[in-house]
């Protein structure tokens, strides 16, 4: 197996954004998430955490991981169970 190092840190490290910074952050996730469901993958447990910058740059793309949770969509199988990061505070 090859991974990708993704050496920029995930959203909390560098929060707060300015708006142009959110929206590009927000458009690569949908870009992902659109990726994901068009070849019916689920990530099933997108947050903060789940998702890095591959550099330190401040233009750096972003990456989703942690696929642990995923799931192929079949049409006729029934996903109900609960799944996910549960927040405790």
């Amino acid at each position: 197996m090859v991974m990708e190092l993704c050496s920029g840190g995930y959203l909390y490290t560098r929060d707060p954004y300015t708006e142009d910074q959110a929206a590009r952050i927000v458009s690569g996730v949908i870009n992902a998430v659109g990726y994901m469901h068009e070849h019916n993958i689920i990530h099933r447990d997108l947050k903060y955490e789940n998702v890095m910058f591959v550099n330190n740059g401040p233009k750096a793309e972003i990456k989703i991981i942690d696929f642990g949770l995923s799931k192929k969509y079949l049409p006729n199988v029934s996903m109900k169970e609960g799944v996910g990061t549960v927040k405790s505070d």
